[in-house]
């Protein structure tokens, strides 16, 4: 198994399902559920899925509870709620696989060749939050990504495992970038579309100003620690 498709999932009951549906089956489809009150982890466990349940809170915990079950040699991570292409899959393991690369991140922006459909992404996190943060990302770290926080990415699984990730929230997405570059893995980036997610009733997981706050004081813990 060359690549397990990795989906966090926290109370994703008007998704979940569609999600791994799309899934390729020539993939392993494993969902790693974060303690949801709903009907996702049933939604789960009666499709082809690999249902893993982590009781710690966070993001970062639902992803890495992923990583240790999945057995494949790249991870494909990719959001619940329908806002990424399931499709997308084998686009970035070719593009890892051509490029000898250990992290493919998906760049949602038009710069980087992204699009980000109608009403996909707040105003606040597209023009200021997301931007901020990935140019001082860049700054500190001289690492060449024009979106840090973007939820579709591929990874090395062993690389991943072994590079001491301590986020449990959506800070996350920026130190497994971080460290990557810093452990000398080679990263690469591609255009992606975002699109408008699928949930109706539920509210996005995503605090803005304690999450970005959090990935500010995360780029800085470990910028003054590489320079120790």
């Amino acid at each position: 198994m060359i690549l397990s498709i990795v989906i966090p999932c926290l109370n994703e009951e008007e998704t979940i399902g569609a999600v791994i549906d799309s899934c390729s089956k020539e993939f392993e489809i494993v969902v790693a559920d974060n303690g949801s009150t709903d009907t996702s982890v049933q939604i789960a466990s009666n499709s082809i899925a690999v249902v893993v349940v982590e009781s710690r809170r966070g993001y970062g915990s639902a992803i890495m509870a992923g990583a240790v079950v999945a057995t494949g040699d790249y991870l494909f991570i990719i959001d619940a709620d329908q806002s990424y292409s399931t499709l997308d899959a084998d686009r970035f393991l070719q593009y890892a696989i051509l490029n000898n690369l250990d992290l493919v991140v998906g760049c949602r922006f038009d710069r980087c060749g992204g699009e980000i459909m109608p009403c996909a992404m707040p105003w606040l996190h597209r023009y200021i939050g997301n931007p901020i943060l990935s140019f001082i990302g860049r700054k500190l770290f001289g690492i060449g990504i024009g979106d840090f926080h973007c939820g579709m990415r591929l990874v090395n699984r062993k690389m991943l495992l072994n590079l001491g990730i301590s986020a449990t929230g959506m800070e996350f997405a920026s130190e497994m970038i971080i460290l990557s570059h810093l452990s000398g893995m080679k990263i690469g980036e591609i255009g992606i579309k975002l699109y408008k997610s699928g949930r109706i009733k539920s509210l996005p997981h995503l605090r803005p100003f304690r999450d970005g706050f959090r990935h500010l004081f995360m780029m800085l813990k470990l910028y003054y620690a590489s320079k120790q």
